[in-house]
């Protein structure tokens, strides 16, 4: 997904569930730089923290072209996220705890019904 500010990113983010994936020039542009280099990734990185929206790859990368994906931080989609990949026996019981969650399929029952 493209966004040219970081209100736009923000708003991207709750319109598809608190996670998106965006090239890393889209990140560049809403920071207002012209090039990315390791202070500019750190910089955004850090932007990103204040507005309580976190980043996978960690590091971000300093090729316009990459993918990263963004997630508004203290949701279930970051907790998703920290559970795989943080390494640990409690996130280890927290995936398996979701990966046997039934909640996907009381989804789809629930489209089923309102859809048809």
């Amino acid at each position: 997904m493209d966004f040219k500010t970081y209100d736009e990113m923000s708003k991207l983010l709750t319109l598809n569930g608190n996670i998106i994936t965006c090239p890393m020039a889209s990140l560049r542009d809403a920071h207002g730089a012209g090039k990315l280099g390791v202070t500019v990734t750190n910089n955004i990185s850090a932007a990103l923290a204040h507005r309580g929206v976190g980043h996978n790859p960690a590091t971000l990368p300093q090729q316009q072209w990459e993918s990263v994906r963004l997630y508004k931080l203290g949701t279930t989609v970051a907790d998703l996220i920290t559970a795989a990949t943080e390494i640990g026996d409690a996130n280890d019981e927290k995936v398996r705890q979701l990966a046997n969650s039934t909640a996907i399929e009381d989804l789809k029952k629930v489209r089923e019904i309102v859809c048809g």
